[in-house]
């Protein structure tokens, strides 16, 4: 159900994989999203970086190491519901 929202609100298929990793377990490496959602790596970085920009996910660097989470499990959820308030609206 929540890929379904997710791609309702205009999200593309590989920003859904990855969006929905985050949401089950924070402080990833991009290797480590690109082998769990099974993207190029490239493709990650792409993606983070527009995720980044929509206020969905931040990064966090510990020496030379980055990771990244959901930017809060509250604004996630904030924009579930809007999407789920706006299908309703049009049912």
């Amino acid at each position: 159900m929540i890929e379904q929202l997710l791609q309702q609100a205009g999200f593309g298929d590989k920003q859904i994989v990855l969006l929905v990793a985050l949401s089950e377990e924070a402080d990833l490496s991009a290797r480590e999203l690109s082998a769990r959602c099974k993207l190029p790596r490239s493709s990650v970085y792409v993606m983070i970086d527009e995720l980044a920009k929509r206020g969905l996910i931040v990064a966090s660097t510990v020496g030379s190491s980055t990771t990244y989470r959901l930017a809060s499990a509250t604004a996630f959820e904030k924009l579930m519901a809007i999407e789920v308030t706006e299908l309703e609206a049009k049912q």
